[in-house]
């Protein structure tokens, strides 16, 4: 800002702490001296007397016969002064806060209509992410059957010329140690409580955006771990798109106040 306005930056500060919560914020404040009237130009009438005095004796001693325009004074140095006029501080700042708050509004109206562009965006993006939740919840069951299915028929492959077979408690014990290993409900209860709160995103009225951030940080945790714990290649495929959409919506989360 002018020197002039630096005793308003507190003031100005506060007026955009009203407005915005989050990101960065740069103002740059320009004031066009001639057409705001806060300067005057005065003529230095003294030192005009003395160079009209000086160039009339030129022209009677040497005779020359012409007379002393404008555009000759304009040739010398210090004929005009121009000095800034004593503003009402009050007013002043009336006028700039003015400026201000439109700036500041026209800002807000164009933040509202991207946020609601990104909103409908989010909202596409979650509906897919609960789609992809509710594909692994349903696949999760068949995971432990399979699994069972599998480690039978591998072991009785490997006793099959020794004619004996694995005790059913034992292999039950086996499945045993692998549901309690692989187990992903929790994290899956976790991953829809978030996306409940997700949900509710475009009916808030106050600032969400560090909220959006920590919901992502949260499902994006449980989503890893899901991704570690299970060792179901139709899971481990989801998992992969839940982690391409959570990333694009962690992206629009950033533009979000």
């Amino acid at each position: 800002m002018p020197k002039k306005l630096s005793l308003f930056e507190e003031k100005v500060r506060n007026l955009v702490k009203e407005k915005i919560t989050r990101g960065r914020v740069e103002i740059y404040v320009h004031i066009d001296e001639a057409k705001s009237g806060s300067v005057q130009i005065n003529p230095n009438f003294e030192l005009i007397d003395k160079l009209m005095q000086a160039l009339n004796d030129i022209n009677e001693r040497y005779e020359l016969n012409k007379n002393v325009g404008m555009e000759h004074l304009l040739k010398f140095e210090d004929i005009l002064s121009i000095e800034p006029v004593e503003e009402d501080l009050d007013e002043l700042w009336v006028k700039f806060e003015s400026c201000v708050s439109d700036a500041l509004n026209d800002l807000m109206e164009m933040r509202q209509d991207e946020g609601k562009r990104i909103s409908v965006d989010i909202m596409e993006r979650v509906d897919t992410v609960s789609s992809c939740v509710e594909a692994i919840s349903k696949r999760i069951p068949d995971v432990v059957k399979e699994y069972k299915e599998k480690l039978n028929q591998r072991i009785n492959e490997l006793l099959s010329d020794t004619g004996t077979h694995i005790e059913e408690s034992r292999l039950a014990l086996e499945v045993a140690v692998y549901a309690d290993r692989s187990d992903i409900t929790e994290e899956i209860v976790r991953i829809k409580s978030h996306l409940k709160e997700l949900e509710k995103i475009p009916f808030e009225t106050v600032p969400v955006g560090r909220k959006l951030d920590f919901l992502m940080q949260e499902m994006n945790r449980e989503v890893n771990t899901v991704g570690s714990k299970s060792q179901d290649n139709e899971i481990t495929s989801i998992v992969i798109d839940l982690k391409s959409e959570l990333s694009k919506i962690r992206e629009q989360v950033q533009n979000i106040e």
